[in-house]
């Protein structure tokens, strides 16, 4: 694991253990609506349709995780390299 890796990981500990409904109204909004539709949908599907489904969630899931990943750590790789550019300018003659 390198220096990135170790100080992505830092932060991404300190945001552990606080639930996403508890720090914002429209995630617990959006939550909640989501559980509804979930609920409505497992009633109407049965056997492989429902696993179907599950699969399909699951996939989604997955890929918003993935691709947060990368925008995290995008995020940070460019605010890394804007504070060592801030640290290391220095004005140009031309």
């Amino acid at each position: 694991m390198d220096i990135f890796d170790t100080i992505t990981e830092a932060l991404r500990n300190v945001h552990d253990g606080k639930n996403l409904e508890d720090v914002s109204n429209l995630y617990s909004k959006l939550y909640a609506e989501n559980n509804q539709m979930v609920d409505m949908i497992e009633k109407t599907l049965a056997g492989e349709d429902l696993k179907v489904f599950h699969h399909l969630c699951d996939n989604f899931s997955y890929r918003e995780v993935a691709a947060e990943d990368i925008y995290y750590n995008q995020g940070f790789s460019d605010a890394m390299k804007l504070i060592f550019q801030s640290i290391l300018w220095s004005p140009i003659r031309r």
